[in-house]
């Protein structure tokens, strides 16, 4: 059971119907930082409902009360765990990460938070995307609109960065 501070979700791993799920837990904070989780968890369960069935989104089971969400578990390491040196990373996890991120877009789904912790990475170099917390939705597919547009957009320049930061290219410029 984890979280990075009082604000976050504690994170806890358990047995459901003979599988392993991942609980996103906000039950035990206080009265206001449960009221912002439970907005925050609700519009997680809309992103991954969205992004169903997307190569390199895990699988939500949904809501369980208000203050849990259920996701499916993946066993990976955070890319924000691997030492950059070391892991020796293959262009085609970066490849893949660029893949989940235009397949979101096109469902008009920016994450809007896109670092080293939300970016999962399995034994075989399959690339999972978590944390939608923050996710920004496009109001029209074919016109997103200027937030939802800015957003994808720094989706895609966070994972430039990460590309450059891993493979030890220079650090790209915000366009």
């Amino acid at each position: 059971s984890r979280s990075r501070n009082i604000t976050k979700a504690t994170i806890r791993l358990e047995q459901r119907d003979g599988r392993t799920v991942v609980i996103k837990d906000y039950s035990t904070r206080n009265f206001l930082i449960r009221i912002y989780g439970n907005f925050t968890l609700r519009r997680e369960e809309r992103a991954y409902s969205v992004l169903s069935g997307i190569k390199g989104i895990p699988h939500c089971y949904g809501l369980t009360g208000k203050n849990t969400l259920v996701l499916e578990y993946i066993p990976c390491r955070p890319l924000s765990q691997l030492k950059r040196k070391k892991s020796k990373l293959p262009v085609d996890v970066f490849d893949e990460l660029d893949r989940i991120i235009s397949a979101m877009h096109s469902r008009g789904v920016a994450n809007s938070d896109l670092h080293g912790s939300n970016i999962l990475v399995t034994e075989t170099g399959d690339v999972f995307i978590v944390d939608f917390a923050s996710a920004i939705f496009a109001k029209n597919l074919s016109a997103p609109g200027y937030v939802a547009s800015f957003f994808m957009k720094l989706d895609h320049y966070a994972a430039v960065r990460i590309r450059a930061r891993f493979l030890g290219q220079s650090k790209p410029k915000p366009v």
